[in-house]
């Protein structure tokens, strides 16, 4: 999930004091495909489990809101909301709505009210919901409007500054307004050297981040698309062996990115520049196996508010927290 900034001058000495209500404890959650959902609480290490969900299932993306995580579970085409810790389960969509999808996030469409994003694979569509599962709508369907004729498969959505991005079979990453409307093509991910498969998709001020597990690379562009390059080799970065990255998602001043490296699940990190790339998670699923994350996702940070004291003037904001510029 992402949230918008909004800037307001005050007059008077700005004390900064946390907003209400606690940050969660998970910096990081991730889903696993064969039926698990992950939480990380420090900078490193093993990540802990928090759902379990029984019997034969296929879990695909997953988002986060400050209290709640959203969960696709393929296998019976639905959405399934737990609270941080894992508890309260319940579905919220389901009967076939999200039709096999693996690419799932949620931004705000309005400054009071905040829905949920997902793709379908089967159709090559994009729908919305309210987060209690009404109001379902249609945003999008690529074989209408950008891909006529072309059999595409949505892999990644996000949501930045009331703008929606995803990235697509066809090698390209796309932006839309929230409704779907005013779509453009903004990169072609097929810059390196051809026969990219693209994979996961993240966006913030800073840019555009996606993975490819073909040239096992991530790449980087500017938010219009303009200067696309590759930001992290992975094998001239951690090492000459199999890599696979899927999901990306940006967290403070780091990438993270799930990566199954030869049937090993781990979640890697970088700098947003691309330096200090590691292996940051790692998970057991519940065959006691290394686990394979599918997606991920980031809670929005609680974010400092100024009170006014005196007379003097500051400046602060609202919304996820922007990178300074030593991060970027």
């Amino acid at each position: 999930m992402k949230r918008r900034l909004r800037s307001h001058a005050v007059v008077g000495l700005a004390l900064l004091l946390w907003a209400a209500g606690r940050a969660p404890a998970a910096r990081l959650f991730w889903s696993e495909g064969i039926g698990g959902v992950y939480g990380a609480e420090g900078a490193s290490g093993m990540g802990r489990s928090l759902y379990q969900r029984g019997g034969f299932v296929s879990l695909g993306g997953i988002a986060a809101d400050s209290t709640h995580l959203y969960v696709v579970d393929r296998r019976t085409d639905s959405i399934f909301r737990i609270d941080h810790d894992g508890a309260d389960w319940r579905f919220i969509l389901s009967g076939g709505a999200p039709n096999q999808s693996t690419s799932f996030t949620m931004g705000p469409i309005a400054d009071s009210q905040e829905r949920l994003f997902w793709s379908e694979d089967a159709r090559d569509r994009i729908y919305s919901a309210a987060k209690d599962g009404s109001d379902i709508r249609l945003l999008l369907d690529m074989q209408d409007s950008l891909s006529p004729g072309r059999n595409v498969t949505i892999r990644d959505i996000e949501v930045h500054q009331d703008k929606l991005y995803w990235i697509d079979s066809n090698q390209g990453v796309y932006r839309s307004d929230l409704d779907g409307a005013s779509a453009v093509r903004l990169v072609d991910t097929q810059f390196p050297a051809g026969g990219e498969t693209t994979r996961g998709l993240a966006v913030s001020d800073a840019g555009i981040a996606w993975t490819g597990s073909q040239h096992e690379s991530i790449y980087w562009a500017n938010l219009d698309g303009s200067d696309a390059t590759t930001l992290i080799s992975l094998n001239a970065a951690l090492g000459d062996r199999e890599y696979f990255p899927r999901d990306i998602e940006w967290d403070g001043g780091r990438l993270y990115w799930a990566d199954w490296v030869g049937g090993e699940g781990g979640v890697y990190s970088a700098t947003h520049g691309g330096a200090n790339a590691a292996l940051t998670y790692t998970f057991e699923n519940r065959f006691g196996n290394r686990g394979q994350a599918a997606g991920l996702a980031t809670p929005p940070v609680p974010e400092p508010i100024a009170a006014v004291l005196g007379v003097s003037a500051g400046v602060w904001t609202v919304g996820r927290r922007r990178p300074p510029p030593a991060e970027l």
